[in-house]
């Protein structure tokens, strides 16, 4: 329900149909086909506080700023992606595609809002692959069957290195790996069901255990079999939380929270928690702060640490109605969400 970029290529077609006056009409049979599922997405977002909306196309660009690098980035991607010899093919053999307008533009506007997009945001390679499949319909078309050979064999030679590549690394020990920080981040990957035992061996019965940010928490609770809450306001990515976490029912009960290789001041948690303790210790080869703390106290966390992600990641533009927010309900904020 929040991965919009089939939106590109619906842009790419209505784009192409409005340039094309004998194929206007069928720009309405566009329409007609995507309405129903349009309306499936609006009516979700109409009534959960037009979360996929925020995420997707105001609170992720917070941090966005102009820059070359993530264009160039974005480019030597593309080529990667393509491969030299596929790329070089298409440009040589344009005007053996150029005809092919609803594939060029299927293929160049969706390619081109992300080359705009990487001019402020790193663009993932996982955005484009669902277009470039219609790069390689277009090489068909304007190169010849021994070349079109010729480059699969190429590919296949390219893949060796990588396949070897990926097969040492996924068995390798993390001590390969000259930075420390990131010898850490693959144990602690690694071996996360082993750190689980480890964090919650000791935990007081009532126990909920948390971390500082959305990513861990995700891990962690793939692996736990139970929700692992972010504690604090986190990033949008931790809006998650907000839709199936409730903190009401962690009032009066003991918290536990861990933060990987993160100092931590025990004042910031002791407006919520009794008895705050903060110790370090590693774990399988990970190092953790632990902060411990007693009589989780909702009400203060409602009113300083949800108003907070209410301030910054649920301020709903007034042009978009907000028919329900179980979020606002659940903790009543529903003035400050528009409901």
């Amino acid at each position: 329900m929040s991965k919009y970029f089939a939106v590109l290529l619906g842009f790419a077609f209505g784009l192409h149909l409005l340039l094309q006056r004998e194929r206007f009409k069928y720009l309405f049979l566009l329409l007609a086909g995507v309405m129903p599922f349009a309306s499936v997405n609006i009516v979700y977002n109409l009534h959960n506080c037009w979360n996929n909306i925020m995420f997707n196309l105001v609170n992720r660009h917070e941090d966005a700023q102009l820059g070359w690098g993530t264009v160039l980035t974005y480019l030597g991607m593309m080529l990667y992606l393509l491969t030299p010899w596929a790329l070089w093919s298409l440009l040589k053999g344009v005007r053996a595609w150029a005809g092919q307008g609803a594939l060029v533009f299927a293929l160049l506007v969706p390619l081109g809002l992300f080359l705009l997009i990487s001019l402020e945001k790193t663009v993932g390679l996982h955005w484009v692959l669902g277009f470039l499949p219609i790069a390689f319909v277009l090489l068909a078309l304007c190169t010849s069957g021994v070349w079109m050979k010729r480059f699969v064999w190429f590919n296949a030679v390219l893949s060796i290195p990588h396949v070897v590549l990926f097969g040492l690394l996924m068995h390798a020990d993390a001590g390969i790996w000259p930075r420390k920080s990131f010898q850490e981040d693959v144990l602690f990957h690694r071996e996360m069901p082993a750190i689980l035992d480890a964090l919650t061996r000791d935990m007081p019965p009532g126990g909920v255990l948390t971390t500082v940010a959305y990513s861990p928490a995700a891990l962690m609770t793939y692996h736990h079999g139970k929700v692992v809450p972010v504690f604090g306001p986190g990033k949008y990515h931790a809006r998650n939380d907000d839709t199936f976490v409730d903190w009401r029912q962690m009032n009066g009960k003991p918290i536990r929270i861990v933060a990987k290789a993160k100092p931590i001041d025990p004042a910031l948690y002791s407006a919520y928690l009794d008895d705050v303790v903060v110790r370090t210790a590693v774990v399988q080869g990970v190092p953790f702060t632990i902060v411990d703390g007693t009589n989780f106290n909702y009400p203060r966390f409602r009113d300083v640490v949800l108003r907070e992600a209410v301030e910054k990641y649920y301020q709903i533009p007034s042009v978009l109605p907000v028919l329900d927010c179980p979020f606002a309900r659940k903790y009543g904020f529903e003035a400050q969400c528009g409901l």
